[in-house]
């Protein structure tokens, strides 16, 4: 159930991320990419009992959350200016 919900995830921060930050939808789309093939190998072998995978898995993961994050906030845009100083009397 876990792995259908992120690929969910993944997916819906790809289409957000298309118009808030073009640059920045590539990470979701190569993520659900990454996500559908092992998931796809995993039908034909048992390859999550090994610690290559359940790493690959976890970066894989993380990396989704990551574009949540950045479709939340985007860091790439500056920072607002800070407000000017009071007047001096």
């Amino acid at each position: 159930i876990w792995m259908g919900w992120m690929v969910l995830l993944v997916s819906r921060n790809a289409m957000r991320l298309r118009w808030q930050n073009p640059a920045a939808a590539s990470i979701p789309i190569g993520v659900a990419g990454a996500l559908v093939g092992l998931l796809a190998n995993g039908m034909v072998e048992y390859n999550f009992g090994d610690s290559e995978m359940f790493m690959a898995m976890m970066l894989l993961m993380g990396l989704g959350l990551f574009a949540e994050r950045l479709s939340a906030s985007d860091p790439l845009s500056p920072p607002p200016a800070p407000p000017p100083p009071p007047p001096v009397s």
